[in-house]
């Protein structure tokens, strides 16, 4: 079943913003862990341990794409509609006596 989701522009910005600075804290961290000194027979595991982080740092930047571009066509339609609203207001002032 399909979920609408409505959500205010500016909050979606707000949580976008927070977003990618999480991803910039988990691009961090994956840098740090492919950068630790472990022994040999743990390199494996580790560069398996960046590789995932890395790509939940792909995925979550992706998400804060499609939300900053959410947000930008939502308030694109916000304004269409409100400018649409007060064009009809003006055409039925103009026809009432």
């Amino acid at each position: 079943m399909a979920m609408r989701m409505e959500l205010d522009p500016a909050v979606a910005l707000v949580g976008a913003a927070e977003l990618a600075a999480l991803v910039d804290e988990l691009a961090a961290a994956a840098v740090e862990v492919q950068q630790a000194m472990v022994g040999s027979a743990a390199i494996e595991r580790r560069d398996q341990l960046a590789l995932r982080l890395g790509r939940h740092v792909v995925e979550l930047a992706m998400v804060v794409s499609d939300l900053r571009r959410y947000a930008s066509a939502s308030a694109a339609h916000e304004r269409a509609v409100a400018e649409r609203a007060r064009e009809l207001e003006f055409q039925l002032d103009a026809r009432l006596p």
